[in-house]
């Protein structure tokens, strides 16, 4: 239920849109100006409303998930801005952690966006958990809801389980994808004099997702661990406190977020919050047919776009 419908969609999900070059920039305290890329798909009619998608960890705004939700809420009359994660298209010096909210205060500020005056935030598995962290720390007038697919609110419990010896191919080839990435953001960083925290042996040996955090995230944005990393981000024990509309959707068999690490904090989600565990239903991977209750067309993308939709 994750591989199989990751890989039906690839191969089923129509061309990328061209959509609308978009660029901003964020101003860090370390790094200096770090560039925010995306993709603005714009509905056929003029619309006030902005839907904000993140994608996953090791992907990026072209994957088919991204594109198939932009289409569905060009649809429905809503514009739909995909953008990159801090540098998941290899782009910039610098690069992206599960509670790095930045670059979305950057960009909600930027005068491009002011035109719009109903935003949202949707999120997938790794930007999810970030859509999550923003809604929780930052009160923003014009967001009025977010959605968050398989979005791992209990990082540790996602940590112990894509490090488990069962899920050693999905941790191979996300931890090469993010070492590529890496080794391309240290050659931008240095064309510009800048270093990154870790060099070629330490990052050749970096087995794990512990390592990956140990080695590369917490030195680079000053946690003091990594526990101590995952507990400051995590979301899931904060469900309580969103205050706006929220669409939580989770599967049942997520083999990186784990139902039972996570289960505790589900079923404290507050009353703003719409929660579904869907059965069958691996890591952003559903049933053509899933079904959350909003809208006549089944699917999880064509439900999430209608439950926007609806609001506005």
């Amino acid at each position: 239920m994750t591989v199989l419908p990751y890989g039906l969609a690839t191969a089923t999900t129509p061309p990328r849109f061209s959509g609308q070059v978009f660029e901003s920039v964020c101003q860090d305290a370390q790094r200096g100006a770090v560039p925010i890329y995306g993709r603005l798909d714009r509905a056929k009619r003029g619309t006030d409303s902005l839907v904000i998608i993140l994608h996953g960890i090791a992907s990026t705004p072209n994957d088919s998930y991204v594109r198939q939700l932009a289409k569905q809420l060009n649809e429905r009359g809503l514009d739909a801005l995909r953008i990159t994660l801090r540098g998941a298209t290899c782009k910039g010096h610098d690069h992206y952690h599960a509670g790095q909210i930045d670059d979305l205060l950057s960009l909600i500020a930027d005068p491009q966006l002011s035109t719009y005056t109903s935003l949202f935030l949707v999120g997938y598995s790794m930007g999810g958990q970030i859509a999550l962290r923003f809604a929780l720390d930052v009160r923003e007038p014009r967001l009025r809801g977010l959605a968050t697919v398989c979005a791992p609110i209990c990082m540790r419990s996602a940590q112990d389980a894509l490090d488990a010896p069962s899920m050693l191919a999905y941790r191979l080839a996300i931890l090469n994808a993010l070492k590529f990435k890496y080794r391309r953001l240290t050659r931008n960083a240095k064309r510009i004099g800048q270093t990154m925290v870790a060099m070629e042996p330490e990052l050749s040996k970096i087995k794990t997702f512990y390592d990956w955090d140990r080695t590369i995230v917490c030195p680079r944005f000053g946690y003091r661990s990594v526990h101590s990393y995952y507990d400051t981000v995590s979301t899931g024990p904060e469900l309580h406190r969103l205050k706006i509309p929220s669409l939580l959707i989770f599967g049942a068999q997520d083999p990186i977020v784990p139902l039972a690490g996570i289960k505790e904090f589900i079923g404290t989600a507050s009353a703003d919050s719409d929660v579904h565990v869907l059965s069958p239903g691996g890591h952003l991977g559903f049933s053509p047919r899933a079904s959350i209750g909003h809208g006549r067309k089944l699917g999880l993308h064509h439900q999430i776009a209608d439950w926007l939709a609806e609001q506005r």
